[in-house]
C-alpha cells in the first residue's frame, strides 16, 4: 500500500500516537486503511516517510502492522514525517520522559483525555456501562451533557429526551445501565479511574 498521511492521536494518559493513513489494501481478507505506528523511535526505525510504499502483514492474522517500506520506490516526492511537539488537541506543549518513547500532553483537561477517560471508565472491563459506547460518550460530551467521569451519574435525562435519535427504550436502558453500574465492585472502579 502507500502511505498517504499520519493523524496524532490523544489517548487517556496523554499518549499521543501517530496512526498512518494508508491507500485502503485487502490483508488477510480485511481491508486496512489505518495502523498505529506506535511512537516517533517506532518511525524512525522503520524508516517511514510519508508517500512511502509499503509492506503490510496482520500480526497473528489480527493486527495489521508495517514490516517495511521500500525505500528503492522512492521518487523524490516523498515527505518526512514530523512529529508534533504540542498536543494536536489542545496544543499544550507534549513531554517526553528519558525512559519512555512515548510523548505525552501533560494536560489533564485536554479535551481528548477527558473522553477517553470517560470512554475508558464506562468501558465493559471497567464499570460495563451498556448501550454507553464511544459515539455516546463523544456525542453527549459536544453537547456539553457529559464534562467529566462524575458526569456519567448526572446525566440531564431530559434534555436528551428532546433530542433526535435517542427513542425511549435506548434512555431507558442506559439509565438502567447506569443504575447497574454502581454495584461494581471496588476493583472495577479502581480500573475505571486510571488508577
Amino acid at each position: 500500500s502507500k502511505l498517504v498521511g499520519v493523524e496524532f492521536q490523544v489517548g487517556r494518559t496523554g499518549a499521543v500516537t501517530p496512526v498512518a493513513k494508508l491507500e485502503p489494501v485487502q490483508v488477510g481478507g480485511v481491508t486496512v486503511s489505518s495502523i498505529s505506528i506506535h511512537n516517533e523511535e517506532y518511525i524512525k526505525e522503520k524508516g517511514l516517510m510519508l508517500g512511502d510504499t509499503i509492506l503490510i502483514e496482520r500480526a497473528g492474522d489480527v493486527i495489521p502492522q508495517i514490516v517495511k517500506s521500500f525505500t528503492e520506490l522512492r521518487n523524490g516526492n516523498e515527505q518526512k514525517i514530523i512529529f508534533p511537539t504540542t498536543c494536536p488537541v489542545c496544543s499544550h506543549t507534549l513531554f517526553k520522559t528519558e525512559d519512555e518513547a512515548v510523548w505525552r500532553c501533560t494536560n489533564i483537561n485536554c479535551t481528548a483525555q477527558v473522553v477517553e477517560r470517560i470512554i475508558h471508565f464506562v468501558s465493559k472491563d471497567a464499570m460495563d456501562i451498556r448501550s454507553f459506547g464511544d459515539a455516546n460518550v463523544r456525542k453527549f460530551f459536544e453537547l456539553g451533557f457529559l464534562k467529566d467521569v462524575p458526569g456519567v451519574y448526572t446525566l440531564p435525562f431530559d434534555d436528551i429526551r428532546k433530542m433526535g435519535g435517542f427513542g425511549e427504550k435506548s434512555i431507558t436502558n442506559l439509565q438502567a445501565a447506569i443504575e447497574a453500574s454502581k454495584m461494581q465492585p471496588l476493583h472495577r472502579v479502581i480500573y475505571g479511574l486510571g488508577i
